[in-house]
């Protein structure tokens, strides 16, 4: 969807037209959200709409609307546009290192707070090989201990070789899930941009 500003009808015959041209971004719910998203917009809309006749749901309605609020935030999986033949971040965040490995392969960690994005993404284009669920802690992501957690470990066949992607689960709060991934369609088919 697009919005138009525009304004032609200026008095001076010589000046140009203002032509000022902004995108609204199209913004999905990542998949999976419905659960921790429902029961809390909906007792923020009630606590809203009886906010006026009652001061408990007035009491409840700022609460209430500022953790929807949040969690819309949290949860949103806005469109990426991504150029073909490349390697892409999976995730939004901040690159905290990138190491070399002995065997070859570069590892690349990814801090995402409870502000970024929390969709993760295929890096490139390519085949879903394998998925592993491993069980683990919930320690904070800044903790050094973190490296336990519990995660999922993602092999994608590229043109590259084998990629491995490996989503750590941080500390769970009350009310917000660990990252989530955007799941391949049926045919196991990963594209660069999901």
């Amino acid at each position: 969807m697009r919005g138009i500003i525009r304004y032609e009808g200026h008095p001076c015959p010589t000046a140009k037209p203002l032509h000022l041209a902004t995108a609204w971004p199209s913004v999905r719910l990542a998949r999976g959200a419905s659960p921790w998203l429902l029961p809390t917009v909906a007792t923020a809309a009630v606590s809203l709409l009886r906010a006026r006749r009652s001061g408990v749901a007035k009491a409840v309605a700022v609460p209430a609307t500022a953790l929807a609020a949040g969690m819309l935030w949290f949860f949103r999986d806005p469109e990426r546009e991504i150029t073909q033949g490349r390697v892409v971040s999976p995730a939004d965040g901040v690159v905290q290192s990138i190491m070399p490995w002995k065997d070859g392969r570069t590892r690349v960690a990814i801090f995402m707070s409870p502000l970024n994005v929390h969709v993760n993404r295929a890096p490139l284009a390519g085949t879903v090989t394998s998925v592993e669920h491993v069980p683990g802690g919930f320690v904070p992501a800044f903790n050094k201990e973190s490296e336990n957690n519990e995660r999922v470990v993602w092999h994608f066949d590229t043109e590259l070789g084998d990629i491995e992607m490996i989503q750590i689960a941080a500390a769970r709060w009350p009310a917000v899930s660990s990252p989530t991934c955007r799941r391949a369609p049926r045919s196991s088919r990963a594209s660069g941009s999901d």
